[in-house]
């Protein structure tokens, strides 16, 4: 199997693969989402937080984060986060790694790839509410990555891990199972190409 070329443009958050610009798995799960009733500004700070608490994460996995510069509102999910990789003997493997699927013409960023009992498993992160949309998203990614290392690597387990903040208490895991997860972001992807007139 040929290698895929997958390129991600951050401002305008898009992937090119093989040179054809493909949908992420967060715009493909968009469409099972409504956010309508919610405040668009606390929505944007929501989204903002978020992606602050992962970058930082990100930065701790690679062992290049600074805690004496951290913001104080990211110290605790951050310490959240390593204290359930430090406990669990959990290694990383990988940390903020682009995958694609080629068949399936899509792609994305997950979080982190770490290897646990011996079992490679995939842990997505999330700083506030956890959304229906986890397992679909992580299953998404889980078959991406397996698709261009079949049949040498399979991804045994998939979670995520919820870092609330809150003193004195540790990082909420929730194993994500559900069979229908898959299919479910297939015919999200289905939908996605109708919508935007490529079926």
């Amino acid at each position: 199997m040929s290698a895929v070329v997958v390129d991600f443009e951050p401002v305008s958050h898009t992937y090119t693969l093989d040179g054809k610009v493909v949908p992420s798995v967060t715009q493909v799960l968009s469409l099972l989402e409504d956010w309508s009733l919610v405040d668009p500004q606390l929505l944007e700070a929501a989204r903002i937080f978020g992606n602050h608490v992962h970058d930082a994460c990100h930065l701790w996995n690679i062992g290049e984060l600074d805690w004496a510069t951290l913001d104080p509102a990211l110290v605790r999910p951050v310490e959240q986060w390593a204290e359930f990789i430090e406990s669990n003997d959990i290694t990383i493997i990988a940390s903020e790694l682009i995958v694609a699927h080629k068949l399936y013409g899509y792609a994305g960023r997950k979080d982190t790839l770490v290897e646990w009992d011996r079992r490679r498993c995939l842990i997505d992160i999330k700083s506030g509410a956890v959304p229906k949309t986890v397992g679909p998203q992580t299953a998404a990614y889980a078959e991406a990555y397996e698709y261009e290392r079949k049949p040498c690597v399979r991804i045994a387990r998939r979670y995520c891990a919820q870092l609330t903040g809150e003193a004195g208490k540790p990082a909420k895991l929730i194993r994500l199972q559900n069979p229908a997860d898959w299919p479910v972001f297939q015919s999200a992807l289905n939908c996605w190409r109708f919508k935007n007139g490529l079926c």
